[in-house]
């Protein structure tokens, strides 16, 4: 960076400077502010099951170094619609290992068989060596009953720069 003195040009400007970024300094930084040359990856999700309460649907997560940006989950009992009574349903972002989650990594709730939930841009994002769960309780979860999760990610690298665009 190149730096000029005008103290000398310019009376009463004592100690005036202005710093000039050269062209490639200017080049590099512009680099540095573009958006990431990162392709998203669109990766579906699903998940079948029956238990008695609670159902855990576990849906993966990303592995380190990466992101998910859940854009649907669909949530539906033996076909797409037939209300099945009885059930609520909430989604967690946990890393709490198998059969591990809390009500602090509750993400969504309010998820009723059938349904379709749509997130924005951002809106429930899996951190690398996290998992995305969809638990379903209530009566109406026995083991006679299937459901099926099943929605769709986008998988991104984990850079800072995501977040001004995801």
């Amino acid at each position: 960076m190149a730096s000029v003195d005008f103290s000398a040009v310019i009376p009463g400007a004592l100690g005036a400077r202005i710093d000039i970024a050269s062209g490639a300094e200017v080049a590099q930084l512009g680099q540095s502010l573009a958006p990431p040359d990162l392709h998203p990856q669109l990766l579906p999700l699903d998940k079948s099951g029956e238990s008695a309460t609670p159902l855990v649907l576990r849906l993966g997560g990303p592995k380190l170094g990466k992101i998910w940006s859940v854009r649907k989950i669909v949530v539906t009992g033996s076909d797409d619609h037939t209300a099945v009574a009885n059930v609520a349903g909430a989604i967690y972002v946990t890393g709490g290992g198998p059969g591990g989650y809390a009500l602090t990594d509750l993400e969504y709730v309010g998820i009723t068989i059938p349904s379709a939930t749509l997130f924005s841009s951002g809106q429930l994002t899996v951190p690398g060596n996290k998992e995305l769960l969809v638990v379903l309780t209530g009566t109406g979860v026995v083991v006679t009953q299937p459901f099926t999760v099943s929605g769709e990610a986008l998988e991104v690298d984990d850079d800072p720069r995501w977040l001004a665009i995801f």
